[in-house]
């Protein structure tokens, strides 16, 4: 459209394909000024409805549970609250075609045409707020969603996240820097300050990520006692509702809740670890038994995937193929804007779009309309 050349002539694609954060001064004035003025005008919808047979898909992370705090916004700025995610369905709702996961899957075989301004709808991680909460406003307002799970919530009685133990375990322990000795290395503990300890966090999942779950076990187990917790420290987080909700998966039993909801299932490995970080055979592991493990438990084809965190950084072609080769139809990133009549023939790198906490109706509008990531491609961020 005009205004798009006016604003960003030839865009060019950020470095490495990531979403970077805007500087803070203009991430205020989009916030508080352009979208909301954009939107007000209508530009954004019709920047979007003018673009045929593309597909703009929104990643959730879940809905806050009604009895959980949301206390760390290092964590739970991931997740949207249950007022807002109404908000947000009703909207798109209103303004946009938001289609099945079936339809989508159909689009992507060539079968189905899609309507102008097509929305989907996808949800990570599979935590247990997916059922209690999310799914009832969803099925309040007659939507579909596709629940990417990890092969944790196959079985019966799944454990927190591996990911969520390291994370509470460097938050409790003793400040200061201290080294670990672990698999033939030091691993350097660095917990002078809650910036520190997020930073270790993300250093850690990486380097963790290139073991096994076992492996990944004895490491977390050797922190639990250096951070002062009783062996039964997770008790707490299954007997408060709240915090039940918010960091357990979903069990085997949930998926049939799911199902008979009317939901997809797909899949997000066995364990989620940072793939491109781990061998080659563990990368071929966790996307192909958390495919096996899912659809033994429902009994049905499993036929989508998402790659764990799915920054340019978290994925290569390696993984790729794997999806291909594991029997997956499409594979989903956490970036790169709305899926082209172009981009949906790369089945296995398909974007997607990110929802944060705190995002306003035109912010989403600017995210689902392609103008956030023509601006972000534009400044390289």
């Amino acid at each position: 459209s005009s205004l798009d050349e006016i604003l960003f002539g030839e865009p060019t694609q950020p470095a490495m394909g990531r979403r970077k954060p805007y500087p803070k001064a203009l991430s205020s004035l989009l916030r508080q000024l352009v979208y909301p003025s954009l939107a007000a005008t209508r530009y954004l919808r019709r920047r979007r409805h003018a673009e045929s047979d593309t597909l703009a898909v929104l990643t959730y992370h879940g809905v806050l549970p009604a009895s959980y705090e949301a206390h760390d916004s290092f964590f739970d700025d991931a997740m949207i609250q249950a007022d807002a995610f109404r908000r947000q369905l009703r909207f798109l709702k209103s303004n946009y075609s938001v289609i099945t996961p079936e339809d989508c899957q159909q689009w992507l075989q060539g079968e189905l045409r899609l309507p102008g301004g097509a929305v989907l709808l996808t949800c990570d991680d599979g935590l247990l707020n997916n059922v209690t909460a999310m799914v009832p406003l969803l099925q309040e307002e007659g939507l579909k969603c596709l629940f990417f799970l990890t092969g944790d919530s196959a079985s019966d009685h799944p454990g927190i996240p591996w990911y969520f133990q390291l994370y509470f375990f460097l938050m409790l322990a003793p400040a200061g820097v201290s080294r670990m000795d672990f698999e033939a290395s030091a691993i350097v503990l660095s917990l002078r300050s809650r910036a520190e300890r997020e930073a270790t966090w993300w250093r850690l999942m990486r380097e963790l990520s290139k073991h096994d779950s076992k492996l990944r076990r004895v490491f977390l187990e050797r922190l639990r006692v250096a951070a002062g917790l009783s062996e039964n420290w997770e008790a707490a987080y299954r007997q408060d509702s709240g915090l039940r909700e918010r960091y357990v998966p979903l069990s085997a039993s949930d998926l049939s809740h799911l199902l008979k909801s009317d939901m997809t299932i797909g899949g997000h490995t066995l364990s989620h670890p940072v793939l491109a970080r781990t061998t080659s055979e563990l990368a071929w592991k966790e996307i192909l038994e958390g495919r096996q493990a899912l659809q033994q438990a429902v009994g049905k084809p499993i036929w989508a995937f998402a790659y764990p965190f799915g920054d340019a950084g978290s994925v290569t072609d390696r993984e790729f193929d794997f999806a291909r080769e594991a029997g997956y139809e499409c594979a989903f990133l956490n970036f790169g804007g709305c899926v082209s009549d172009t981009s949906r023939h790369r089945r296995f790198a398909l974007p997607r779009l990110h929802v944060s906490a705190n995002m306003q109706i035109s912010e989403l509008e600017a995210l689902v309309s392609g103008f956030d990531w023509s601006l972000r491609c534009w400044f390289g961020a």
